[in-house]
């Protein structure tokens, strides 16, 4: 009987014709079962870096849970470094990338920061002119018609971008940083922390001390190999990792539970549809048939092949709840505005997490060790 319904789940989903709806149809009570550290809420505003503010909240979480201390850090001192970044590998490929400035995943933080180290929020808010506000989609056009000029000087032999002693020195590059300047503020070279005057790279080395390779980012997709590592393939991997590490539905799902319930918290890439953020329910539950059914792999992997999983947001995963019957759901902190998105969900059935959150991110000491055995993480 069971698995006469799971071929049909299959076929539905295969056809396209299966029922698809966020449940928004009654109000629940939730009870927090276990939730972990969490910094203060910031909201992304008028901007597209979920995944930055998804970064560094699960940063700042983790530098807690490591004794290291409790910190707010910057997060347009990532945003501005990643617009050049992303810049320049546009530039760097001829061109030949669909370009934009609001496609990012959860490792995008910690790559900038490894790179271009990082400062308190203190030391560089991105608001100028005492704005209170992020609005960035003011000047995305700005960024990407410059960058259109700047391709075609190339293809006319028009750059003039030298290395010298290992140091790139190019005025268009300068250029762009002028746009960056002028609607976030000018980068810190240097900042005072605990009476040392110190770089961004020295502040984040000798003070956050963040043990980067230790950070797992974890999926499961049966196009990819289990147990090892592969490419998710979704437009926020713009770097084209090759590090995500596949395994079955059922553990991934173990996985997250046992994370949270051993004191970790995890960052998630999730589909999210625009009916979750219309209802005043605080929630979001997935479900294929009318009884609920446990969403297995074929299900999640035909979701994902036909066009109806794709990456969209970025949350910190932070806690798991109970509703009033005792269904499970995860408790996650998002950034979306409040003015904009005053109704954005804070718990997710584990329906949803099985269909529709792509992957996750976590220290590895978050892993069950019979997985992390298995995927020969040490």
């Amino acid at each position: 009987m069971k698995s006469i319904k799971i071929a049909s789940i299959t076929l539905l989903v295969a056809t396209q014709l299966f029922t698809l709806q966020i449940n928004a149809q009654e109000s629940k009570e939730f009870t927090d079962i276990n939730e972990n550290w969490v910094s203060s809420y910031k909201s992304q505003d008028e901007t597209s870096l979920c995944a930055i503010f998804s970064d560094i909240s699960f940063l700042e979480s983790e530098l807690h849970r490591l004794g290291r201390g409790d910190f707010e850090l910057s997060t347009m001192f990532v945003a501005y470094n990643l617009y050049v970044e992303k810049t320049l590998r546009r530039i760097r490929l001829r061109g030949r990338v669909d370009f934009d400035f609001d496609g990012y995943f959860n490792y995008d933080a910690f790559e900038m920061i490894k790179k271009y180290g990082i400062v308190p929020y203190s030391n560089y808010s991105g608001l100028i002119k005492s704005k209170k506000v992020h609005n960035h989609y003011k000047f995305y056009k700005d960024m990407y018609d410059y960058t259109l000029r700047v391709e075609q000087d190339g293809r006319e032999g028009k750059l003039n971008s030298q290395w010298r002693d290992g140091i790139l020195s190019s005025p268009w590059i300068d250029g762009f940083k002028k746009i960056l300047t002028k609607n976030m503020g000018k980068l810190p070279i240097s900042i005072e922390y605990n009476n040392k005057v110190m770089t961004p790279i020295e502040f984040s080395e000798s003070i956050l001390n963040i043990p980067f390779d230790d950070y797992i980012k974890i999926t499961s997709y049966s196009y990819l190999e289990f147990n090892k590592p592969g490419e998710l393939l979704v437009d926020g991997n713009w770097l084209h990792k090759k590090d995500f590490y596949n395994i079955k539905l059922d553990e991934y799902i173990k996985l997250i539970d046992s994370a949270i319930n051993k004191g970790f918290t995890l960052t998630g890439d999730f589909h999210i549809t625009e009916e979750s953020y219309k209802s005043n329910l605080g929630y979001a539950d997935f479900e294929i048939d009318s009884t609920n059914t446990i969403i297995d792999q074929d299900t999640r992997d035909n979701l994902y092949e036909n066009w109806k999983t794709t990456d969209i947001h970025n949350v910190q995963i932070i806690g798991i709840a109970r509703d009033e019957t005792g269904k499970k759901y995860y408790k996650i902190k998002d950034s979306n505005s409040k003015k904009q998105f005053p109704n954005s969900p804070i718990y997710f059935s584990e329906n949803y997490f099985r269909a529709r959150v792509l992957s996750v991110m976590l220290h590895k000491d978050g892993i069950p060790s019979n997985i992390r055995e298995v995927l020969k993480i040490k």
